[in-house]
């Protein structure tokens, strides 16, 4: 009976390993382009937020790279390289770039936690073993009725944009 035991605590330990053995694990850096802001965004936190949640919730394993500010292209590519890296040397499978373009010039409230200070997510997805983008796209806010320009507006817009890079994993794997 003990070694009935054994065996089967052995049997699900190994379907246990295997599983998490092959589960997709995804590193992802969010980039701010704001010309009116030097900081991060409180948005730019919440769409992190959501972001990991959603891919959480959907069984991936998630890291990522600090969100930062971006000036130009140079930035970009400095902090695109550094968090390529990162994922990398973190056994992930795939990186993803997540763009987020501010346009507050028209805002009634260019400080706000809403999506009209938005224009834009633009992402790419990297395969690491490869080496190469095998998806990319992106997702405008456009008109935001003032009943969905508000924090949750923000979750619900970012759901879009996570269901639209999910959809690619679904055909990668």
């Amino acid at each position: 009976m003990r070694r009935v035991k054994f065996l089967f605590a052995a049997a699900v330990f190994a379907l246990l390993f295997s599983a998490s053995a092959s589960a997709t694990v995804v590193a992802f850096q969010l980039i701010q382009h704001d010309p009116c802001q030097s900081e991060v965004r409180a948005s730019s936190y919440l769409i992190e937020n959501s972001l990991f949640d959603f891919f959480f919730d959907r069984g991936i394993i998630v890291t990522n790279s600090p969100t930062a500010v971006s000036t130009d292209e140079s930035v970009d590519e400095q902090l695109y390289y550094s968090a390529l890296s990162e994922a990398s040397s973190g056994f992930c499978n795939y990186f993803i770039s997540l763009t987020i373009d501010y346009d507050t010039e028209n805002s009634r409230n260019p400080e706000a936690l809403i999506v009209s200070n938005i224009e834009k997510i633009s992402w790419n997805i990297f395969d690491l073993k490869t080496g190469k983008s095998v998806a990319s796209g992106s997702r405008k806010t456009n008109k935001v009725s003032p009943d969905r320009d508000n924090e949750k507006g923000i979750s619900e817009f970012t759901s879009k944009v996570a269901q639209d890079i999910y959809n690619h994993f679904k055909t990668l794997s």
